[in-house]
């Protein structure tokens, strides 16, 4: 074997070492990426029941008031 094909071959085991690392790093994006898609959907689950909760609390403090008010009226006519 010459010395350029002794360079040659350490070059190639280099090259083939980048790409399969190069393959693993891809294959962690991936899985990460998938993780923060499945992240993202639940804390738009989350964010919409808050918003629904929030929406049936206003609701509720409503209908209170007005039963107050409704008790208060009550009491002041006797």
């Amino acid at each position: 074997m010459t010395f350029s094909s002794l360079v040659i071959g350490d070059y190639q085991k280099l090259i083939d070492q980048l790409q399969e690392d190069l393959s693993e790093k891809e294959n962690e994006r991936k899985t990460i990426s998938e993780h923060l898609d499945e992240v993202e959907l639940e804390l738009k689950r989350i964010l919409d029941n808050y918003a629904s909760l929030l929406t049936k609390y206003g609701l509720v403090v409503e209908e209170r008031d007005a039963l107050i008010q409704e008790g208060a009226s009550h009491l002041e006519k006797r």
